[in-house]
């Protein structure tokens, strides 16, 4: 048995081997990453130096099994060889598979984002640069993420969401209202209904060690409860 056939064998079983063989072809590189996405990170890509084509075909297989093999892609060869068009695509295969990919997104474009955010709406937080498509988008999925939106403002309304800003001890409360109920997030807590929310506020009380300014604090969350009856 020739070693390429020992070696394709080893990386069909155990795609990891990749890293070990020393003649790489790009048949084994696609049998590999078919397996293993992240098999991406052991592809010897000077030694290979495949055509456009085939480093085409070789990433998008690699981000398809899985998006975060993005990271390790050879951006060089990528940018040198692939147009942007190609380049975006596969980026956006790499955020279909997994959400959480767009931070490796070296040139973040509003479809990448959206893509990203109609899958998991919270990777609006990785969002460089943020659109009102891809806004709208990230709320329409949870509209808990408007916390994550510079201009909320603009959306309040439109979703029908309360917000109460941060104010010294007082933290940033955002209320949206699911089936005739009001759901409330604070600080890490989302899906709060009145009676935990409220609760809350009365334990952050006591971890502040609030005592003077106990009825001012309690008086701002009690003051944006009256908003929503």
């Amino acid at each position: 048995m020739e070693q390429y056939e020992i070696d394709l064998g080893r990386v069909k079983n155990y795609p990891y081997c990749l890293k070990k063989i020393k003649k790489q072809t790009y048949e084994m590189c696609m049998v590999a990453v078919e397996k293993w996405g992240l098999a991406i990170q052991f592809v010897a890509w000077d030694d290979l130096n495949l055509p456009k084509e085939k480093l085409n075909k070789l990433c998008l297989k690699a981000v398809k099994k899985d998006g975060y093999a993005l990271k390790h892609l050879n951006w060089d060869e990528l940018n040198s060889k692939l147009s942007k068009k190609q380049i975006e695509k596969i980026c956006i295969e790499a955020a279909k598979q997994n959400p959480w990919a767009l931070k490796d997104v070296n040139e973040q474009t509003e479809k990448i984002c959206i893509e990203a955010v109609k899958r998991n709406p919270w990777t609006l937080r990785d969002v460089k640069v943020q659109t009102d498509e891809i806004c709208r988008e990230a709320i329409k999925q949870d509209r808990f993420t408007i916390k994550d939106v510079n201009s909320k403002e603009k959306y309040l309304k439109e979703f029908n969401i309360k917000y109460l800003e941060a104010q010294g001890d007082v933290s940033e409360v955002i209320a949206i209202n699911k089936n005739g109920q009001w759901l409330f997030a604070i600080d890490f807590e989302i899906d709060m209904i009145r009676k935990d929310f409220i609760d809350y506020i009365h334990e952050g009380a006591k971890d502040l060690n609030l005592e003077k300014g106990i009825d001012t604090y309690n008086q701002v969350y009690f003051d944006f409860l009256e908003q929503l009856n």
